[in-house]
């Protein structure tokens, strides 16, 4: 499957539902990227009208709204770095630590899928849009942090 990145979480607007990838570590392909997903069908979805997303996101769980109702959850745990392979990897995006597992769950918490070989940037937020082949409008975005009170 192709997308856009070579981290993360991706949310792809598909016929009747939404589509959930989270991006691979792929020795076998080209850029040594991949994705694993699942479409998540959503009853009266409509794509021809604003569609409420949100993503709220504690640093280890990634919660999925769509219409205001929970979608699905990413459970990521074991942070940790790939080796370097400077034949298939994008160079700038070595330097991160990734959580390695990603566990997908439904809204009643039943498993989807999982992987050990995710690309979730571990140590920094980032967020983006992206469009190919279509255009889409957008309304109400936000961002929103609270600092940890945490002490090191």
């Amino acid at each position: 499957m192709s997308s856009i990145g070579a981290t993360g979480i991706v949310l792809s607007p598909i016929e009747g539902g939404i589509r959930l990838s989270i991006k691979t570590q792929d020795s076998d392909s080209t850029w040594g990227i991949s994705s694993v997903y699942h479409d998540f069908m959503i009853e009266g979805i409509d794509w021809q009208r604003f569609v409420p997303i949100r993503i709220k996101d504690d640093g280890q769980k990634a919660e999925v709204y769509v219409n205001d109702a929970l979608l699905a959850t990413v459970e990521m745990a074991d942070a940790g770095e790939y080796e370097e392979d400077f034949d298939t990897e994008i160079f700038e995006y070595l330097d991160f630590t990734y959580y390695k597992t990603a566990t997908v769950k439904d809204a009643q918490g039943n498993e989807v899928f999982k992987t050990d070989k995710a690309r979730l940037v571990a140590e920094n937020f980032f967020a983006g849009v992206a469009v190919r082949d279509v255009s889409a409008d957008f309304r109400n975005v936000s961002l929103s942090f609270t600092a940890s009170d945490a002490t090191e």
